[in-house]
């Protein structure tokens, strides 16, 4: 762990120093966000049956759901700004934007490319190594204030299909 790390409220956030190797992560009460900060490295993942090699760059976004463990391999040593949401957010934000939560799941994305995720992700790195002072009043309006429903949506990509079909957010219909 780089840091200590902040919890606020809907969402912890921290840095993380992962070693080159495999890395078992266990499921979590939360859904997961990490966007790899640093030079490129190469990469592997796997969760929930879909899985990438990959060249991970900086500013690279993978989503992994509340309850779902995964695999990760690194090649070389690198730091991951890690965003934990609570799933109410996500619960708050599908209902904001009119949809039932009942048929609707957040699925796994890997290398997910997102300047709006990446532009809050940043601000909230920002606010960490400054040693927190906006406090929690600045993490959780960072993704919960005054446009939490956009914001929390766009956490978890604008619950939309990407051109290749696949979604952040899905209907189970």
């Amino acid at each position: 762990m780089v840091n200590d790390g902040v919890s606020a409220g809907f969402v912890d956030v921290s840095l993380y120093a992962a070693q080159a190797g495999v890395h078992e992560i266990g499921s979590s009460v939360n859904h997961r966000l990490s966007i790899h900060v640093g030079a490129p490295i190469r990469a592997a993942c796997r969760c929930d049956g879909r899985s990438s090699r990959r060249l991970q760059r900086h500013g690279d976004i993978d989503i992994i759901p509340a309850a779902l463990p995964g695999v990760w391999e690194d090649e070389q040593a690198c730091t991951l700004l890690r965003l934990g949401l609570m799933p109410a957010l996500i619960d708050a934000a599908a209902e904001g934007l009119g949809l039932n939560r009942a048929i609707v799941e957040l699925t796994p994305r890997f290398q997910l490319d997102d300047p709006q995720i990446r532009h809050i992700g940043w601000a909230l790195k920002a606010e960490l190594e400054s040693g927190y002072p906006g406090g929690r009043l600045f993490v959780e309006s960072s993704v919960w204030g005054s446009q939490r429903i956009s914001s929390a949506a766009t956490l978890l990509g604008r619950l939309a299909p990407s051109s290749n079909g696949s979604a952040a957010f899905h209907s189970k219909i």
